[in-house]
């Protein structure tokens, strides 16, 4: 799973930075906000509570997508 994971970042880097070259220290908030949108959608959409918990708040959505945002650019970013 891990492998997987890794391979699809470096394919959405990699396709992030060809397109917007000029913009690649705008990754940490374009990931987050993504991540952000995509899980509450997700969550919307499935009409129940996410990571079997009912107290999963709309606040630590946002601290997960932000923190993976945030530590995928140090990785791209600086090895």
């Amino acid at each position: 799973m891990g492998a997987q994971v890794s391979k699809i970042e470096d394919t959405i880097h990699d396709t992030y930075r060809k397109t917007w070259p000029q913009a690649w220290y705008l990754a940490p908030s374009f990931l987050a906000s993504l991540g952000a949108l995509g899980y509450v959608g997700y969550a919307l959409l499935q009409n129940k509570p996410v990571s079997s918990s009912p107290n999963v708040s709309f606040l630590h959505l946002i601290g997960v997508a932000g923190g993976f945002g945030i530590s995928f650019w140090m990785t791209t970013v600086h090895g």
